[in-house]
């Protein structure tokens, strides 16, 4: 079985802020006595929005009559769902207030990525060594992008609620 793939960060751990254990006095320094201070953004580096890619090479032939025909159809649904996400996510992402925010959205993103991938594994399973397996992870796929796709919208239109001058969404 031809299996999909997504873009990992090689460390996730740039996504991890650290936070002060409380509050510190006005004036106080959260840095010991003779360490040099770093740039904030030095420390965590402004995060970059996921991009999500598959593994067809080349995709099958979408061909309702033969099994490896309708694992083309699934490949090119998934391609075309994978590439209407990455728009979306692309445009929410610099929608986005700050950096913060990008942060718990990347977050997010390779939450549900993790998920997707785990929901249709779980889902194929009932045809695990048969000819259907692949078809049956494939077209799962293309709902959880369809739903994924749906929930961006309705964030996009929350986040965007009163704003001017917005970008369309995708």
């Amino acid at each position: 079985m031809r299996t999909a793939k997504f873009l990992v960060p090689a460390a996730l751990a740039v996504l991890a802020v650290p936070i002060a254990a409380g509050p510190i006095a006005a004036g106080a320094t959260a840095v010991p006595a003779g360490a040099t201070t770093v740039p904030a953004a030095a420390v965590a580096p402004a995060p970059k929005p996921p991009v999500i890619t598959e593994n067809f090479n080349p995709p099958f032939a979408c061909d309702q009559k033969s099994n490896l025909g309708v694992q083309g159809c699934a490949e090119r649904q998934v391609d075309s769902g994978d590439a209407r996400i990455n728009a979306e996510v692309k445009l929410l992402f610099h929608v986005l207030y700050d950096n913060a925010s990008r942060r718990a959205f990347v977050t997010a993103e390779y939450a549900w990525l993790a998920y997707r991938g785990a929901d249709c594994t779980s889902q194929s399973d009932e045809y695990e060594g048969g000819s259907q397996q692949p078809i049956a992870y494939l077209q799962c796929l293309a709902v959880d992008d369809r739903s994924r796709s749906a929930d961006l919208k309705g964030f996009y239109q929350a986040l965007t609620a009163g704003r001017h001058n917005v970008p369309a969404f995708p």
